[in-house]
């Protein structure tokens, strides 16, 4: 390994060493499903205004998070990822916001990551956000965790990653970890 070559790895260890420093655990509690979902999320998280049937919203700065979990009635069909995917994405396409050109859905180890732009405008103002849905299926529910990132930056992305990545439903009775829960 070349000096440059160690150099550059030393570099990109103290970036994640340092985006990890600025997460926090959130648990989201699923009300009589026995697990909840568990995630890292930038530092001083707060709780936001859910939407109606979210588990949680919350914001931090210009990174917000939403949790659904549900019955898919609305949607026919098995509990696969390519079915989920399928579902979610007929419904992204009628969003008049979201820039169906710049969609991509990629198969994770936590199900299916769907990335897209979000594009509008609020009181004349011009506005975008890069977002990311976690989506699988869990315990007879289909998950939606939904990050996204207004106004963003390159920087930002290893953190809305990582966020992604770190999504996982765990059943109530594996061992706690250490964090606050989700009101």
């Amino acid at each position: 390994m070349t000096l440059r070559h160690a150099f550059f790895a030393a570099a990109l260890t103290a970036l994640a060493c340092a985006s990890s420093a600025r997460a926090a655990e959130l648990i989201v509690p699923v009300p009589g499903a026995g697990w909840h979902l568990r995630m890292d999320v930038p530092a001083g998280m707060q709780p936001a205004d859910k939407a109606p049937g979210a588990l949680y919203a919350g914001r931090a700065d210009r990174f917000q998070v939403s949790a659904f979990a549900e019955a898919h009635e609305w949607c026919p069909g098995p509990d696969t990822n390519e079915n989920i995917y399928a579902c979610y994405t007929a419904i992204l396409r009628k969003s008049p916001i979201a820039d169906w050109n710049s969609e991509r859905g990629n198969t994770a180890a936590n199900g299916v990551h769907v990335m897209y732009m979000t594009r509008g405008e609020v009181d004349g103002k011009k506005g975008s956000a890069f977002n990311i849905n976690v989506l699988f299926a869990h315990g007879g529910k289909w998950i939606d965790v939904h990050f996204s990132v207004a106004a963003p930056r390159p920087e930002d992305a290893d953190a809305i990653l990582a966020a992604a990545a770190s999504v996982a439903a765990v059943d109530d009775g594996a061992p706690a970890a250490k964090a606050a829960s989700a009101p």
